[in-house]
């Protein structure tokens, strides 16, 4: 009969001690949230990502005339930005750029690469899809 009864009023201590536990959290600090450390940065839209300047497809144009695009064609392009000695792409982990960025200021990391080489291949005209990545979305992170 003990033992039931010590069980009894042990669940029973238990049992009330944690519903009786407040679950108080301060709000954080009024100074934390004024301070100036904290920059608000704007998030580019997907059009703004994609997007190439009157520049850039000048310079397309002039390079791929309209009735010579191919596939080919853009991989010999992607080819060139990658092996131009100087003047190639270089990698650079924290570069998440737009395709205009990328191809600007020959700084890409994967992402970028792959965000500009949708976009020229989207311009110059051959079939193109984007394919599901693991990427965590860091755009304007870098």
């Amino acid at each position: 009969m003990k033992l039931p009864s010590i069980v009894f009023a042990s669940s029973f201590c238990l049992l009330t001690a944690c519903s009786s536990t407040e679950n108080n959290t301060a709000p954080p600090p009024l100074a934390l949230v004024q301070s100036n450390t904290f920059t608000q940065t704007s998030v580019e839209t997907q059009q703004e990502i994609f997007a190439l300047s009157k520049h850039v497809k000048q310079q397309l144009d002039s390079t791929f005339p309209k009735d010579g695009r191919s596939l080919q064609s853009t991989k010999g392009l992607l080819r060139f930005l990658l092996q131009n000695g100087d003047a190639s792409l270089s990698y650079q982990s924290g570069a998440t750029l737009t395709a205009n960025q990328a191809y600007e200021n020959l700084n890409a990391n994967c992402l970028s690469l792959s965000i500009l080489a949708y976009s020229l291949a989207d311009y110059l005209g051959p079939r193109r899809a984007i394919s599901k990545s693991a990427y965590p979305r860091v755009l304007g992170a870098g």
